[in-house]
C-alpha cells in the first residue's frame, strides 16, 4: 500500500529522473543489463519511460535545455562534449538511457539486443506530434505547413537510422502497447508496470478529420515510416508467436551487394552461440553455413560475439538465380528473402 501511494505521489509531482533525486526513498531494482530506449516522439514513450524510472535506475537525454535530461548527460555531452566520459559512467552500473535522440548517437553504448523503442502508424504519429507542438511547444503554423516541414517527415525511420530494424532488441507497437510491454517484461525479466501518461487532451487535429489531400501528403512525406511500420508489424507478430512457443529467435539481416554477393549477419536473441543458416536458391536447399565470420558492418554498433556474426555468399557461383532465401537451420525462421 505504501509503495503504491508513493508511486502515485511521484507521478503527480511529475519529477524526472526520480531515482537520482530520491535514492534513499525509492528502492531501485537491479537491471539484468543496461538498455537503450529510443523515445520517438508521440509513440507512447513517455508512458514507458515514467514507468521504468520508478522501478529502475535511468538517465535521460532529451536535449541540452530539457528538464528531462539528466545532469550527468548535460555535463558530459553538452558541456564537455565528452561521450567517452558518459560511456564510462554508464558502464559503472546497469541502467536505462532514454531520450529523444537518433539511435546513431548512443548505439555503441549497449548490445543491440538491448535497444528498445516503439513505433506508431504515421498518420497518427504526425497528427499527435502536431497537437503536442501546438499545445506545448508554441507552434503557431497551420497543420498543412507542419506536414510539409522537412524536420517532421519520416521521424520514426530517422530515429532508428543506425541499424536495420531486425537487428534491434525489440521494436514495439504503440497500438499494441500493453502486449508490447508484456513481451519486453517477459523477454528481459523486467517488471515495468503498465500505465498511460502524457495522453493529449486537447485535439486541434484528429486522424478522422484529415482530408484526402492531407492523408496523401502525410503518406507521401512519410513513405519511409510507412515501410517501417509494416516491417515492425510483421516482426512483432512473429516475435510474439516465438515467445509464446518458447522458440529461439534470431536477429538477422542480409543484402545482395552490387557484386552479387549476399552479405549480412545473424545472432541469437538470448545467447551467443553461432547461428547455423541454410541457403535456398529457387526454393531448393543449396548449402548450410555458420554466421561466424568477422563483420565490419555498422562499425559504431556493439555487435554480439565480438562481431563474429557475419556471412557472405557469392551468388555468382550459382546459375539462374531468381529467388534467394536464408533460414535458421534450428527453427526454420527466415532472416532474408529476395526475388531477383
Amino acid at each position: 500500500m505504501l509503495k503504491k501511494a508513493f508511486n502515485k505521489f511521484i507521478k503527480k509531482k511529475q519529477i524526472e529522473n526520480k531515482n537520482e533525486i530520491f535514492p534513499k526513498l525509492v528502492q531501485i531494482k537491479t537491471l539484468p543489463c543496461s538498455f537503450l530506449f529510443i523515445h520517438i516522439p508521440k509513440t507512447a514513450g513517455t508512458s514507458f519511460r515514467k514507468s521504468a524510472e520508478i522501478q529502475y535506475r535511468t538517465i535521460g537525454d532529451y536535449g541540452k535545455n530539457s528538464t528531462h535530461t539528466s545532469e550527468v548527460v548535460k555535463k558530459s555531452c553538452y558541456e564537455k562534449q565528452d561521450f567517452y566520459e558518459l560511456l564510462c559512467i554508464f558502464k559503472q552500473q546497469n541502467q536505462i538511457l532514454s531520450g529523444h535522440f537518433l539511435s546513431q548517437k548512443y548505439v555503441g553504448f549497449v548490445d543491440p539486443r538491448h535497444i528498445l523503442s516503439f513505433v506508431r502508424d504515421p498518420l497518427e504519429q504526425v497528427v499527435s506530434h502536431y497537437n503536442h507542438s501546438v499545445t506545448h511547444l508554441e507552434y503557431e503554423g497551420n497543420f498543412n505547413d507542419f506536414i510539409r516541414m522537412p524536420s517532421n517527415r519520416n521521424i520514426q525511420s530517422r530515429y532508428l537510422n543506425a541499424l536495420p530494424i531486425p537487428l534491434y532488441g525489440f521494436i514495439g507497437l504503440t497500438a499494441s502497447y500493453a502486449e508490447s510491454l508484456d513481451f519486453i517484461n517477459k523477454s528481459y525479466s523486467l517488471e515495468i508496470e503498465f500505465s498511460q501518461t502524457n495522453v493529449g487532451q486537447k485535439k486541434i487535429q484528429t486522424k478522422d478529420t484529415l482530408t484526402t489531400k492531407q492523408r496523401e501528403l502525410i503518406e507521401e512525406y512519410n513513405s519511409l515510416d510507412i515501410v517501417l511500420i509494416n516491417q515492425v508489424k510483421t516482426l512483432f507478430l512473429q516475435r510474439i508467436d516465438y515467445q509464446k512457443n518458447m522458440i529461439n529467435w534470431v536477429h538477422g539481416w542480409g543484402n545482395i551487394n552490387p557484386k552479387n554477393i549476399l552479405v549480412g549477419c545473424a545472432y541469437y536473441e538470448k545467447f551467443d552461440k553461432a547461428v547455423q543458416l541454410e541457403l535456398f536458391i529457387n526454393n531448393e536447399l543449396i548449402k548450410q553455413f555458420t554466421a561466424d565470420q568477422f563483420t565490419g558492418l555498422y562499425p559504431k554498433a556493439k555487435l554480439p560475439r565480438a562481431r563474429y556474426i557475419g556471412f557472405h555468399v557469392n551468388l555468382n557461383d550459382f546459375k539462374h538465380v531468381t529467388q534467394v532465401q536464408l533460414k535458421v537451420k534450428e527453427t526454420g525462421q527466415s532472416v532474408f528473402e529476395q526475388t531477383i
